[in-house]
């Protein structure tokens, strides 16, 4: 559900006041955005996060208006930690690999002859990678549904054994050149 959502749809359940927010969950949600920035940096400045912190704990105190203060403090705090949960799942899942860029860049002259020498100049198994990635970048990119380490799908894609170390070897090739 997004927050023009549950926005739109809040509505006073009782004719009570809200508790305002007190010092402490304001101190609280903006060092919980801070350390959970990352999570959504891609989509959302860290005033927005806090922002949304605020509209949370107003959900949360109209939903228990009868709560006591500790009691809607744990429950804001659950439900301020869901909705970054649930915002960078849900941002996570529509982003996709930059593949206008690649094609872009592939259809670039110089950029195509800098980009073939520099799959020429690789040893092997950095090669096979560097060509598998320019040919098919949404493998690399699609989502992942099992546990596999970031050197794990590299192997997989050029079809070695994990064992080897290719994410590093990609690496030390790249910072070299």
């Amino acid at each position: 559900m997004s927050i023009r959502e549950i926005a739109a749809g809040f509505k006073r359940t009782t004719s009570a006041p809200l508790m305002p927010m007190d010092e402490g969950a304001r101190l609280w949600t903006i060092k919980v955005a801070n350390k959970e920035y990352w999570r959504v940096c891609r989509w959302y400045d860290v005033d927005d996060l806090v922002q949304d912190g605020v509209m949370w704990w107003y959900v949360t105190a109209n939903r228990y208006p009868n709560a006591e203060k500790p009691h809607l403090m744990s429950l804001y705090k659950m439900s301020f930690a869901r909705h970054i949960t649930d915002l960078a799942r849900d941002m996570a899942s529509k982003y996709e690999a930059p593949c206008d860029d690649v094609s872009e860049l592939a259809n670039d002259a110089d950029a195509q002859s800098d980009m073939d020498r520099c799959i020429v100049e690789a040893p092997p198994v950095v090669r096979s990678l560097l060509q598998a990635v320019i040919d098919n970048p949404q493998e690399l990119f699609a989502k992942r549904v099992d546990k596999k380490t970031l050197n794990e799908r590299l192997c997989k894609l050029v079809g070695i054994e994990p064992d080897f170390d290719l994410h590093a070897a990609v690496l030390a090739y790249l910072h070299a050149r």
